[in-house]
């Protein structure tokens, strides 16, 4: 049977490029995928983090001079006698508890079997005025203290000037070098993180972020990347025009 010629030509799907959406859209669509699996992939380490710290957290502690340095010892259980050090000790600065800014109590102990270890005590509160110091709850001379080794991590972000005069010295991060040349002795590579502390918060939180979070980032993430897909899809092709005149003839 012969076209009707009066009867228009159904439109076909048409590339029609858009440079410049081209030119901001491609470059983003692969970091935003690699930026969600990313998160997915820092789901799965903080799983395995809390899962070690739970499987650890049950055994009985280990005294400390049975650890070698430089050995793995995330999260063990350990038990540390010794006298700490309470005319040198340091003010780790911007920890925040809630909606509360505060200090974690740095205490150097040096062990009864040997060289020092650095000890957070907990977390306390900080004063009404940054010039006004916290009172630090008073340490036995001689400890028997019970805790876990915790793994500092690399150099955070300084929020401000490393404040190092008097004592107790403020700090905004733990670098063992620094902490070393100030106190004057060599200490334990990790830090022993206390269980339990009168006068001061041990509520500590395993991971900074949990893995429900970075799932969410990452739900983000991939989202982006759908929408900068579509965008780059519709932007340089009539589907938009196809759509309308479906819509338009089912009219």
């Amino acid at each position: 049977m012969p076209s009707d010629p009066q009867r228009p030509r159904r439109p076909r799907f048409q590339w029609r490029l858009n440079g410049k959406l081209l030119l901001f859209c491609l470059p983003l669509l692969p970091v935003t995928l690699g930026l969600g699996f990313w998160q997915l992939q820092r789901a799965d380490e903080k799983r395995e983090l809390i899962a070690l710290y739970e499987s650890r957290r049950q055994a009985s502690p280990l005294p400390m001079a049975a650890l070698a340095p430089g050995s793995d010892h995330l999260y063990v259980r350990v038990l540390l006698e010794g006298v700490p050090d309470t005319r040198h000790q340091f003010l780790l600065d911007n920890r925040m508890r809630g909606s509360r800014p505060g200090f974690e109590v740095l205490t150097p102990v040096a062990l009864d079997s040997g060289g020092w270890v650095l000890v957070n005590r907990g977390w306390l509160a900080a004063g009404a005025s940054r010039a006004q110091l916290p009172d630090i709850p008073s340490a036995p001379a001689q400890v028997r203290w019970v805790g876990y080794l915790y793994r500092v991590p690399g150099k955070p972000l300084v929020l401000g000037r490393e404040e190092s005069a008097g004592w107790p010295q403020v700090v905004q991060q733990i670098d063992r070098a620094q902490l070393e040349r100030r106190l004057g002795h060599a200490l334990f590579p990790d830090v022993v993180r206390l269980e339990s502390s009168p006068g001061l918060d041990t509520g500590w939180a395993m991971v900074n972020l949990t893995p429900q979070q970075h799932l969410g980032y990452a739900v983000q993430w991939f989202a982006l990347a759908a929408a900068l897909a579509i965008l780059t899809f519709v932007s340089n092709s009539n589907i938009s025009e196809l759509l309308r005149r479906g819509a338009t003839e089912r009219e």
